[in-house]
């Protein structure tokens, strides 16, 4: 091991991470920060050069985090806020939602006001981002500065849940209103998707990809009154099950690959129509589909036994099972890139020895040089930058990052994200 002088993406200090070398790559291990309770996976992210956007609690508020520095902290001003990361542009600016004062925000810049949700996971490739704000009395759809729900129902028209906007700014998203019967209705854009149910229809889960192809889960009385998975008005639940199974979906990637459970009676992860969990274990006591790469490599969770405890897969491989062994279990945090690359938490139910891995690699041990007893991962990027967090003591955690090294572009784009965020203030101030 060798120390190495490491300059993080918006911090005013110089940190002491350290570079081990594991097979062919070289990683950087750096403290971020220390907060006062475990961040949540739902809320983190890490742009594809490299730059971590997380949400976190300081004890006095809410916080978002890029790389060591609170910004919202430095936007909102000291005392409490409540503020949630919702994505990181390909930039690496963040995409987070003031949710007391009711703002969105990517980077410093606020582009939107009055605003009650803000779809997950967003990139804002092609510079769309999308959230729901309240007006008159009515929630609305949003695409930047496009109310799609009034575009799509008129003004007396109501819309939830969007979904994060492809590359062409369209985006799937429930509404309700003047030709939705009063049933609540899955649109692409301005398209209704569901209205082919009939009457007692419902429609929810969308998730759009970059062809505008839009994975979603209806229920109706045409239906059995069984929820079912549909690409668009294909229903992939009674192609796969038949018209008992049932469906939900969970993840949907760029190219239209689609991950979703379903089942007659028993649950199955299912990737397009292949069944991926059959194969491999049976019939489990539960399973969970987690995450589905761009290149088609599916990441999910089961429980064969409950003495077994909870298995992590990728694809047709129990990571689990084949890196830890008996006694062994793995958490729902567990994530993957692009690619097809995992960061994952394992540990053993009885001594408490685990860690957060890349693959097959203990990257907590490797930072911190102990077993890590409470710890778990966050996000991992495209380019393979992982960031996690592991319990120091009561009430206190530390957010690291593991950056793999050589690293073309991530120096760059750490050390101009500062730049970026204060280039967007200076416009806005014009």
């Amino acid at each position: 091991m060798r120390a190495v002088w490491y300059v993080t993406c918006l911090s005013v200090a110089v940190s002491f991470p350290i570079a081990t070398v594991h097979g062919q790559t070289e990683w950087v291990h750096e403290r971020l920060a220390r907060v006062a309770s475990s961040p949540s996976w739902l809320n983190a992210h890490v742009s594809p050069l490299g730059v971590p956007v997380f949400t976190a609690s300081t004890g006095t508020a809410v916080s978002v985090f890029v790389g060591s520095t609170n910004l919202s902290e430095a936007i909102l001003g000291p005392g409490y806020h409540s503020a949630v990361a919702r994505g990181v542009t390909e930039e690496g600016l963040p995409i987070w939602w003031d949710r007391g004062g009711r703002r969105l925000f990517v980077g410093t810049e606020e582009v939107a006001a009055n605003v009650t949700d803000v779809a997950y996971n967003q990139r804002a490739r092609g510079g769309h981002v999308s959230y729901v704000r309240y007006i008159d009395g009515l929630y609305k759809v949003f695409v930047g500065d496009t109310d799609v729900t009034t575009m799509a129902l008129g003004p007396t028209g109501e819309g939830r849940l969007p979904s994060a906007p492809n590359t062409d700014g369209v985006l799937a998203w429930r509404g309700r209103g003047p030709g939705t019967d009063g049933y609540w209705d899955m649109f692409a854009g301005t398209e209704n998707l569901s209205s082919f149910l009939g009457p007692g229809r419902t429609a929810e889960g969308g998730r759009i990809d970059d062809a505008g192809h839009v994975a979603w889960i209806g229920r109706s009385p045409s239906t059995g009154d069984r929820s079912k998975v549909f690409v668009d008005r294909r229903d992939l639940t009674s192609e796969v099950f038949g018209p008992a199974g049932d469906g939900v979906t969970r993840w949907m990637n760029r190219r239209g690959d689609v991950l979703w459970e379903g089942g007659a009676m028993v649950n199955n992860i299912i990737l397009n129509t292949s069944n991926i969990s059959e194969p491999v274990i049976g019939r489990p006591q539960s399973l969970f589909a987690l995450r589905l790469s761009e290149n088609g490599h599916v990441l999910w969770s089961a429980v064969r036994s409950m003495e077994e405890g909870w298995h992590l897969f990728r694809d047709d491989v129990d990571l689990t099972g084949t890196l830890g062994g008996p006694g062994f279990e793995s958490d729902h945090a567990a994530q993957i890139n692009a690619s097809g690359h995992t960061l994952w938490t394992i540990w053993h139910n009885e001594t408490g020895v685990g860690g957060v891995l890349y693959d097959d690699f203990n990257l907590s041990k490797d930072a911190l040089g102990v077993d890590v007893v409470a710890g778990s991962a966050l996000a991992i990027g495209d380019g393979g930058h992982c960031l996690w967090w592991w319990e120091t003591g009561p009430q206190s955690y530390e957010i690291w990052l593991s950056t793999p090294v050589p690293e073309p572009g991530a120096a760059l784009a750490l050390s101009g994200c500062l730049g970026l965020l204060a280039l967007r203030s200076r416009r806005r101030a014009v």
